[in-house]
């Protein structure tokens, strides 16, 4: 199926970005394709997927329409995750084995703490991620072509890793969650 049949499988607010809407979107998604194509490549129906810092939700949604279960934690975009699970869930013109998700509003960096009091397994055949880009993408509005008027902006009051600028603190932060993750995956996950 390409990229266009695809977008049926999220949510309108997730598809603000498109041209001529009116509504505000999360322009760091991660990409669809390579998210299907992890879970599809990695994974079995059944099995338990991870997204440390899930954004939009691209990894949960590909996980549930393909029988795979799934983790996502985020700290900022959860309204726009959590609508976007609704709508794959609530639409009985998806496909969709039946699977188990978790939505977790948190930051990554204390994935551990966050991971130990949900009440789902603690182990994952796969960790997808698109890190958080550094230094606020917000403020690249332009650099995507996009109006900065439409677009899902962070909240400054939230200390969010998107805010790092690259640099040693950033890598630091994505080491430490990446490791925590590391730690999390089944003998033989990816």
């Amino acid at each position: 199926y390409s990229r266009n049949d695809r977008r049926r499988y999220y949510s309108r607010i997730e598809l603000a970005n498109e041209k001529g809407s009116v509504q505000k979107g999360h322009i760091a998604k991660t990409p669809l394709h390579i998210a299907r194509w992890a879970i599809q490549t990695f994974t079995k129906n059944g099995d338990w997927v991870l997204d440390p810092t899930a954004g939009a939700g691209t990894t949960l949604v590909e996980s549930l329409t393909h029988g795979r279960n799934a983790v996502g934690v985020e700290i900022q975009t959860i309204d726009v995750l959590k609508e976007n699970i609704r709508h794959v869930l609530s639409n009985s013109d998806i496909p969709r084995p039946h699977a188990h998700h978790a939505v977790v509003h948190g930051d990554a960096r204390e994935l551990q703490k966050l991971l130990d009091d949900i009440s789902l397994p603690k182990s994952f055949s796969l960790v997808v991620n698109n890190p958080p880009y550094s230094g606020d993408v917000s403020q690249k509005a332009s650099s995507y072509g996009q109006s900065k008027a439409l677009m899902f902006e962070y909240d400054r009051t939230r200390d969010n890793l998107a805010f790092l600028k690259e640099g040693p603190e950033y890598f630091d932060a994505l080491k430490d969650i990446y490791a925590e993750c590391c730690l999390r995956l089944k003998r033989g996950g990816r």
